[in-house]
């Protein structure tokens, strides 16, 4: 691929190269430590899925990006994840979505701790 940005739009015009068990809900959102994630997308059992592209980068810098961002959506609340949808598809319903997606209801995630960051849930 000639670029991360070109690779990104193949995804997302058919996110199902990457996984079927994978729907996408999020592209270059804005974290709360002043990153952008490539992609987002959630699990049929309400799992998030950071998905970075990276091109030219050294192992070290990308693995700390990865782990910032992994720690950040760890911390994602229920309204946050909706509020990214709607962002990536806009007058969409990330619970109706999800539903025709899966053919099941999107549960409400249960608390859970960010072993890799620290930051209780």
């Amino acid at each position: 691929m000639s670029s991360e940005r070109a690779l990104e739009d193949m995804i997302v015009a058919a996110s199902r190269i990457l996984s079927d068990e994978w729907m996408l809900i999020g592209r270059q959102g804005r974290t709360g430590n002043g990153g952008i994630i490539d992609l987002l997308a959630i699990a049929p059992d309400g799992a998030l899925v950071l998905i970075e592209l990276k091109r030219d980068r050294t192992p070290r810098e990308v693995v700390a990006q990865a782990i910032d961002y992994a720690c950040w959506v760890e911390g994602l609340e229920a309204d946050e994840i909706a509020a990214i949808y709607a962002r990536f598809a806009p007058s969409r319903n990330l619970a109706a979505d999800f539903q025709a997606y899966f053919g099941q209801p999107l549960d409400e995630p249960r608390p859970r701790d960010c072993h890799r960051c620290h930051a209780p849930r």
